[in-house]
């Protein structure tokens, strides 16, 4: 099997991102702490449609119904980390390259 470049970035983001959103998550809650946490969560402003969830603006932004870590940006419906992708029209690219018909090409400087 080859990996392109762009295959080993898209699998490195997804296991990025699966490790930050998972950190953040609150923990399970028993019985007594449930009825505290359901509080709280109605206290929390929601991100619209499609995503319509409730969320902690401290670990999460929502841009245009879609909700990030505040340590990223958003490309589309992707979140990323700009310190390793750019994002032109919608579509990600990991850093040296750039978005051209279809896919990714690497930069000539």
């Amino acid at each position: 099997m080859r990996f392109t470049t762009t295959s080993i970035a898209k699998v490195l983001l997804v296991l990025g991102l699966t490790v930050a959103l998972s950190n953040s998550l609150p923990a399970e809650h028993g019985d007594d702490d449930y009825d505290d946490y359901d509080e709280h969560e109605k206290s929390l402003p929601r991100c619209p449609p499609p995503n319509g969830v409730p969320y902690d603006p401290s670990q999460y932004k929502c841009h245009y119904g879609f909700l990030c870590p505040v340590t990223t940006e958003q490309c589309g419906q992707h979140c990323y980390f700009t310190n390793a992708y750019t994002c032109t029209d919608g579509h990600l690219c990991p850093i040296g390259t750039w978005w051209y018909h279809g896919h990714c090409k690497k930069s000539h400087h």
